[in-house]
C-alpha cells in the first residue's frame, strides 16, 4: 500500500457514517441479515472504508449486499424484504 492510499483511512474516532450488509435468503424464504462492516468517509478523497469483521462464517457467500445508514438496526429489518 503506498503512502497516499493509507491517508486516505479513517482513525475511525467518530461513529461510522454506513454499515454494510450481506442479506441472503434461505430455502424456506426467511430474509437473514449478516453485518459485513461499517463505514467512514475517507478524508482526502470521496468515498468510504472499513474492515470487514474477521471470522465471518458466511457459506456461500451469496446474496446482496445493502449499504444502509449508520442508524439503521439489522433485527428491525428482519423479513422487510
Amino acid at each position: 500500500m503506498t503512502k497516499a492510499a493509507t491517508k486516505t483511512t479513517n482513525t475511525n474516532t467518530q461513529r461510522p457514517a454506513h454499515r454494510v450488509f450481506l442479506v441472503q435468503e434461505d430455502d424456506k424464504g426467511e430474509t437473514h441479515w449478516t453485518e459485513l462492516c461499517s463505514l467512514w468517509p475517507t478524508k482526502n478523497r470521496p468515498g468510504f472504508t472499513g474492515p470487514v469483521k474477521p471470522n465471518l462464517a458466511i457459506k456461500p457467500f451469496q446474496g446482496r449486499i445493502v449499504v444502509l445508514p449508520a442508524t439503521f438496526q439489522a433485527s428491525a429489518a428482519k423479513g422487510a424484504q
